[in-house]
């Protein structure tokens, strides 16, 4: 199997997974996610990076409140989605 870039993962101290399902909880694989620090989407402090077969990306981030994004071709998400990492 090969390694995962972690490049694009962060510079914080705190691991958050996000998880990113389709509409019937079905995990997405190949899926874009990137962390903002405002909701206009214009501070990104981690990413793009990619979901795994379990639609799992994790981020390392300090503690505070941010915004998720998510991407993916045939399908529609709400952006962002604010979440706190302590």
């Amino acid at each position: 199997k090969e390694a995962l870039d972690h490049s694009n993962a962060g510079s914080g101290s705190i691991s958050h997974t996000i998880t990113v399902c389709d509409n019937s909880s079905n995990p997405l694989d190949g899926a874009a996610v990137w962390i903002t620090t405002d909701s206009a989407g214009t501070n990104v402090v981690a990413g793009t990076s990619y979901t795994d077969t379990f639609g799992n990306v994790t981020f390392m981030l300090d503690a505070g409140s941010y915004y998720g994004w998510q991407q993916l071709a045939g399908y529609n998400f709400t952006n962002p989605t604010s979440f706190t990492v302590s």
